[in-house]
């Protein structure tokens, strides 16, 4: 019974070591190498020895490899575990528009969905059958679409929508929803696409369109005022406005006022107006007005409302013929603030003479001290120049130069600018009004010379919405030439429907071409809602690349030489992180910087001097490769792949190895166990060794 038991433990242990080689060389010849690259781009492929091999080849190989693993084991056993360098394998890529395609499909009944999620008649995608829910709120039609069949948007969540071109749309029963956004910048206001929502919104429909009016060329009409006669030594002041193509020019008003002297009306304008379309220059005639003196006497009363027998006075002038104003509501003298209680006595006329009206004050508070300190009022008084060359008649143009607050009477004398000498008028008297204007006339002090350097300061009017997130046009205000050291100064303008926000080097000194920028925003939410956003994508547009592809390249038509800024999600890019060359304008973002960007949707902007450009840039994340690879039965690989007999590191060994180490060693122990006695008997001399 002893010798039958330990026979039983020694063919256990032949079976348990039998096994653990069938399961080597099953675990080796059935398992396959698997390679993955964070940086390369995303590929699955298998590489069999032969390319045409079909799936009942590969299943006749396996069988084949089976038998021969179970025939002979002991073979087997003697293998060896051969590895693959993966800098000896062919990493095969696709390239991005394959990749982007891949992602679209023809559906069974021949339609066609495309990268967008929408499902188009067929590839051609000319014709728009269906936008799903699952695309979104935000959708693009491709330029390709010609036609939006009807009821292509019923049931989507689209309500923010962008043509790139125009299409014929079909009716929709449940679509657009009110508040819908549709972006048709690219597009003329008699389109097909913005008729069809014009409609909507005229049945009630809350829709928002966009569209492109910033083609409407706009150009700077000068108008010229001279006293008496049109000549350079009369020439009392200018004004610069914008007009739109073919717009009506409007004659200035009959009154108008220069270094704080009253003109009226005579004649012109020279030439005569035209419909607007080209940069002109008008001139007028007006002849210094006559003006009168109008006392305005303040009849005090203090707190209680009791007269305090006090009478301030204050006077102003008038032009023939136009009626005194209103004081303001509220008057300041000697510390005390009044309230306007009554008055004009007597009833305001239109000025033929001096006169003087009477009005009723009442102090807001009692006097404490009741002899206060006077305190004498101030008024602003802006300094202007206008500006000749050192001949004294050839007019280069007006600018701000400083400003001062004095009390009324005071004499001010022309500041001192550099490179240039006051001549005519030098000295203004204050006078005891608000916003006063006192305008100096400055020659060059030395002849010009063609090697002094000139550059231009162009000034531009940039208008927004009430949140001033959007901007709604941009205008050209005027371009002035100057001499390299020459300093500048703008004043905002007043616009209709907006107010004025901020500006950017308002002044300063020439050394080189500049800008100046003043911003506006709307008053009411009916301002303006012209998008000029005059220039288009070309190419790359909506790209969705992964995080890890690269360089990234889009164009615009826009000019290079109007490139202001590159803006992405708002913020403007530092020079290391993109370059742009012409052709029109072609932008290609660094690859460190598109690595920086989360991943989703990001706004690309080119922002241009007279209009800009957007297009969508989809950042995906980073993707891996994986590739297979089939080893056949002698260890060989696929053909033109060469064999790495470099030891498997951790990363690529099979767990399954381990279990077939473990009943290896458990059939080897057993077989030594069933000798146990007989090594004890051998050692102890009790035995021979037979």
């Amino acid at each position: 019974m002893v010798k039958k038991n330990k026979g039983l433990l020694k063919k256990i242990g032949c079976i348990l070591i039998s096994a653990s080689i069938l399961l080597t060389g099953w675990t080796f010849f059935g398992s396959s190498i698997s390679i993955a690259d964070g940086d390369t781009t995303i590929v699955d492929e298998v590489l069999n020895e032969d390319p045409d091999t079909t799936e009942e080849d590969v299943e006749e190989v396996a069988e084949a490899e089976e038998t021969e693993e179970s025939e002979d084991a002991a073979d087997t056993s003697e293998e060896t575990t051969t590895t693959f360098s993966t800098d000896s394998l062919e990493l095969y890529s696709l390239p991005a528009a394959a990749l982007g395609a891949s992602l679209a499909s023809t559906n069974d009944d021949g339609t066609y969905t495309a990268d967008d999620g929408a499902t188009y008649s067929d590839s051609s995608m000319t014709v728009l059958v269906k936008v799903p829910a699952s695309v979104g709120s935000t959708f693009s039609v491709p330029s390709s679409v010609s036609t939006i069949k009807s009821g292509a948007f019923d049931g989507s969540n689209v309500t923010d929508l962008t043509f790139a071109s125009d299409a014929t749309i079909g009716t929709h029963s449940s679509w657009p929803a009110n508040g819908t956004v549709v972006h048709a910048e690219a597009l003329s206001s008699t389109s097909e696409v913005v008729t069809y929502f014009e409609k909507l919104i005229k049945a009630g429909r809350n829709v928002k369109i966009l569209f492109d009016e910033s083609s409407t060329t706009t150009y700077s009409i000068t108008f010229e005022y001279y006293k008496d006669s049109i000549s350079t030594a009369n020439k009392i002041g200018t004004e610069t406005e914008e007009y739109d193509e073919d717009d009506d020019l409007e004659l200035p008003d009959t009154i108008k006022t220069f270094n704080s002297v009253s003109y009226n009306y005579v004649s012109g304008p020279t030439p005569d107006f035209e419909t607007v379309t080209a940069d002109a220059t008008y001139s007028f005639i007006y002849t210094e007005a006559t003006t009168y003196d109008i006392t305005y006497n303040y009849v005090l009363q203090d707190s209680t409302g009791a007269e305090t027998g006090t009478t301030k006075t204050e006077i102003v002038k008038v032009v023939e013929g136009e009626t005194p104003s209103m004081p303001a509501t509220t008057k300041t003298f000697d510390g005390t603030t009044y309230t306007y209680v009554s008055g004009p006595t007597p009833t305001f006329a239109a000025a033929t003479a001096n006169a003087e009206y009477s009005f009723v004050y009442k102090a807001s508070s009692s006097q404490d001290d009741p002899t206060p300190t006077p305190s004498t009022p101030t008024y602003t008084v802006t300094i202007k120049g206008n500006f000749y060359e050192n001949d004294g008649t050839t007019y280069i143009g007006e600018r701000t130069i400083t400003s001062y607050t004095q009390e009324a009477g005071k004499v001010i004398t022309a500041p001192t600018v550099d490179g240039y000498t006051a001549f005519g008028t030098t000295t203004y008297t204050v006078t005891a009004s608000n916003s006063q204007t006192a305008t100096f006339t400055y020659k060059k002090t030395t002849a010009s010379s063609s090697s002094t350097k000139k550059f231009k300061v162009t000034v531009y009017d940039v208008f927004y919405d009430q949140t001033m997130t959007k901007k709604i046009e941009t205008k050209t205000r005027q371009t002035d030439t100057y001499s390299q050291g020459d300093t500048f100064s703008y004043d905002p303008k007043t616009y209709s429907g907006y107010e004025y926000v901020s500006a950017e080097n308002q002044s300063g000194t020439v050394n080189a071409d500049r800008t100046v920028t003043f911003k506006y925003k709307a008053t009411t939410a009916s301002g303006k809602t012209t998008s000029n956003s005059k220039y288009s994508v070309t190419a790359g547009a909506n790209q969705k690349v992964p995080s890890n592809v690269g360089t990234v390249t889009i164009t615009c038509d826009g000019p290079l030489d109007k490139i202001v800024a590159i803006k992405v999600d708002g913020v403007t890019l530092a020079q290391n992180q993109f370059t742009v060359e012409s052709g029109s304008t072609i932008l290609t973002l660094t690859a460190s910087y598109v690595s920086s960007l989360s991943a989703g949707d990001h706004v690309v902007r080119f922002e241009y001097t007279d209009g800009w450009a957007e297009t969508l840039l989809t950042i995906t994340g980073k993707t891996t490769t994986t590739v297979t690879y089939k080893v056949s039965s002698d260890g060989s690989i696929s053909s033109g792949h060469t064999k790495d007999t470099t030891p498997t590191t951790a990363d690529g060994f099979d767990s399954r190895y381990l279990l077939c180490l473990a009943i290896f060693l458990l059939g080897a122990g057993t077989i030594l166990f069933s000798k146990q006695k007989k090594l004890e008997a051998i050692l102890a001399g009790d035995r021979d060794d037979e």
